[in-house]
């Protein structure tokens, strides 16, 4: 894979990851300019091992492991002039944020999948042109014989459908 490819594929895998990771390192920290700090090393850190990640795994599990490397040498530099949880109770929130986070983000991306299959066909289209990693609005509103502001209307109604139609997938499942 080219450098520029690899680059670039990195980014997106990121940008994906982007909340549940700070989410977790949030939750780990609690405190937002520690998680902003520590979010950033991570982030350089995953850049620099991205070579070794394996594709087609699960690019945030990888991440989460990641930072929590990152957390810990940050609890140890900064553990002089703050009180912060030890290293083994770090891993065992750290284990049970993982076990929790994996079965709710499954089931959320099954329903999904799920609710992105009853959209018609349009939509669904038009979805996936909005999604794409190198999407042009302007193009697409062309292609559409729509202006782009008809175009953001019509992805905004597409994610609330979407939004409630996994909630309801979800509220369904747990009854």
């Amino acid at each position: 894979m080219a450098k520029i490819e690899q680059d670039a594929e990195f980014a997106r895998h990121l940008h994906q990851a982007h909340r549940e990771l700070f989410g977790f390192i949030f939750a780990m920290l609690q405190n937002r300019a520690d998680a902003e700090d520590v979010y950033q090393q991570c982030a350089v850190v995953l850049w620099k091992k991205f070579s070794s990640f394996t594709p087609g795994s699960n690019f945030t599990a990888w991440a989460i492991r990641v930072a929590q490397y990152e957390i810990k040498d940050f609890v140890k530099a900064r553990r002089r002039r703050k009180v912060y949880f030890t290293d083994a109770i770090l891993d065992a929130v750290a284990v049970t944020y993982q076990s929790v986070l994996g079965g709710v983000h499954q089931e959320r991306l099954e329903a999904l999948a799920q609710c992105v299959d009853k959209l018609g066909e349009r939509d669904r289209e038009l979805l996936m042109q909005c999604y794409a990693v190198e999407r042009d609005y302007q193009k697409i509103a062309g292609s559409e014989g729509k202006t782009v502001t008809a175009v953001y209307k019509a992805i905004s109604r597409i994610r609330k459908a979407l939004h409630v139609c996994v909630q309801r997938s979800l509220a369904m499942e747990r009854t």
